[in-house]
């Protein structure tokens, strides 16, 4: 799979993350689970952990809890 087009744009107090997938023909016209996570680093080197959903104990964006999403097949026209 290609990698991801990813456009950022910041201003005042937010930032803004696009991110355009291209998936090939060849995968599976089925859903997808998703899961959508950050680490914010602070000037002062604070630390903070964001995600859809975390499982218990420390911070792991691997583990299957963390793709919270689904996404549904696409359809062919």
């Amino acid at each position: 799979m290609p990698p991801p087009r990813i456009e950022t744009r910041a201003a005042g107090h937010f930032y803004e993350l696009r991110a355009l997938l291209e998936v090939p023909d060849l995968l599976p016209d089925m859903p997808w689970q998703l899961g959508l996570s950050a680490v914010i680093e602070e000037t002062n080197g604070r630390k903070s952990y964001w995600a859809l959903a975390h499982p218990p104990g420390d911070p792991d964006f691997h583990h299957e809890d963390c793709f919270a999403l689904e996404l549904a097949a696409a359809r062919t026209p």
